[in-house]
């Protein structure tokens, strides 16, 4: 009935909102690809929330952990600009903001001198 045709067309905006957003990611891009059935061949838009938020979404139970491995990872290079290793920094520290997950400057100034090369 009508609102079944409502609740597709909404899926189809959200599918394509999704497609739009992450059309320049081809691994993330897959994810829509993998949400499709043949009932739903653009996609269905809860499953397809429900893959990233796995992969992409940090975890409350070893987010510290997480992040403090992500930090870590981060390496500057010689005469790299420095706002780029704080840049990736603060969008790591932003993504696990949502769990209320945080760092504190002791920590990050330990990360930080480990990750600045040694000339």
């Amino acid at each position: 009935g009508k609102r079944k045709d409502l609740a597709r067309q909404r899926n189809r905006r959200a599918v394509a909102a999704l497609s739009i957003a992450l059309a320049q990611d081809p691994v993330a891009m897959s994810y829509v690809y993998k949400g499709t059935s043949t009932a739903y061949p653009d996609g269905l838009a809860s499953t397809i929330m429900k893959s990233l938020e796995e992969k992409y979404a940090p975890d409350k139970r070893t987010g510290k952990t997480d992040m403090t491995m992500e930090l870590m990872a981060e390496k500057m290079k010689i005469g790299e600009d420095p706002a780029q290793l704080f840049r990736k920094y603060r969008e790591i520290e932003n993504r696990y903001r949502t769990l209320n997950i945080k760092i504190d400057d002791a920590e990050l100034i330990a990360i930080l001198t480990k990750a600045v090369p040694k000339e």
